[in-house]
């Protein structure tokens, strides 16, 4: 009997020392990792001349920077809200712009607080995880979107990449006035870290072996506990995308590349499996992170035209030309 205990207790006294050790002795290297991920550079893009620059204000009191891009096509189809990924502004959007304005479509594009042209938090450190505040911006620039075609539109569609995307997906769970979201590299957060943590930690102790064992759910508590600790740290909240897809309800379609080193592609394929109404999940081959465009240009334009094209309630043309403009004191500057 003696033995038999033993043998039961030995491995429980060790599953037990390891987890508490590696609250105490790895969590601070946790913490670094999810502090110093890499992330990749976005491109620079020069603003287009035939632009409607303005200044608007987030509901928690900041200033961004937009610009609003009429359609060059005969009629109007609908207004899309473009969101930038990290360390980008507004001008990601260049690429696809032509595309999308030659279809019909106005885009109104901005920049992320602290990013751009746009105010910034004091202190606050930019990062590719999603915060509130990104959300924020985004609950912002529909609601200058409807002020500025006030009785003109009924829905707004969003298209975003990476955080940008992350941004987007995330108010569509709360925000009716979204008619459908493309997302193009968007990800939550707890499984990205874990993905991470699974892949960094083995540089940083020697008892990966070991720990790469442990349970999930104690991952998940060990990832609750490094966010916790950045929020007071930084004074932030992070907005937890794998919670609030199984809450979106519009139609969604989702972008990513065969060769992303950032974003593994089991981790898109399970953000979709949450989406109720997923139109499609697009994996570009050869395409890396946030560069499906640059990898399949025309494929990426008729596939995002048709997206917008099918859910997009269009307005009045003539209610259109009549519309009162609501930007403020920037609204012919250049920005």
């Amino acid at each position: 009997m003696y033995l038999i205990l033993t043998l039961l207790l030995v491995p429980l006294a060790i599953f037990v020392v390891a987890i508490v050790g590696f609250r105490i002795i790895y969590f601070q290297y946790g913490l670094s990792i999810f502090e110093k991920v890499p992330w990749l550079k976005a491109e620079s893009n020069p603003p287009l001349p035939d632009r409607e620059d303005c200044t608007f204000q987030t509901r928690d009191g900041y200033r961004l920077q937009g610009s609003y891009l009429t359609h060059t096509g005969a009629e109007c189809r609908g207004v899309i809200l473009f969101c930038h990924e990290i360390n980008g502004d507004r001008w990601g959007v260049v690429p696809i712009s032509k595309t999308l304005r030659e279809a019909g479509f106005d885009i109104f594009t901005f920049d992320f607080r602290g990013q751009g042209a746009s105010e910034a938090i004091p202190n606050r450190v930019i990062m590719p995880w999603l915060t509130r505040d990104e959300v924020e911006d985004v609950r912002a620039a529909v609601d200058y979107v409807f002020q500025r075609n006030a009785g003109t539109i009924q829905k707004v569609g969003l298209l975003g990449t990476s955080r940008g995307a992350s941004a987007a997906l995330s108010l569509s769970a709360r925000d009716s006035r979204i008619a459908g979201v493309v997302s193009d590299g968007g990800f939550p957060i707890v499984p990205m870290i874990q993905y991470y943590l699974n892949r960094f930690l083995r540089i940083y102790t020697r008892w990966y072996p070991v720990y790469k064992y442990l349970p999930a759910w104690y991952m998940r508590i060990l990832i609750r506990w490094i966010l916790s600790a950045y929020e007071k740290r930084h004074e932030c909240k992070f907005a937890h995308l794998d919670k609030l897809a199984g809450q979106i309800k519009q139609p969604v379609m989702l972008i990513h590349g065969e060769r992303d080193s950032y974003v593994p592609e089991y981790i898109v394929k399970d953000l979709g499996d949450s989406i109720d109404q997923l139109e499609e999940l697009w994996i570009v081959p050869k395409a890396k992170h946030n560069a499906a465009y640059a990898v399949e240009p025309e494929q990426y334009g008729e596939k995002v035209t048709r997206f917008f094209a099918r859910y997009l309630m269009a307005p009045s043309h003539q209610a259109l030309k009549s519309r009162q403009k609501v930007c403020q004191s920037a609204s012919n500057s250049k920005v």
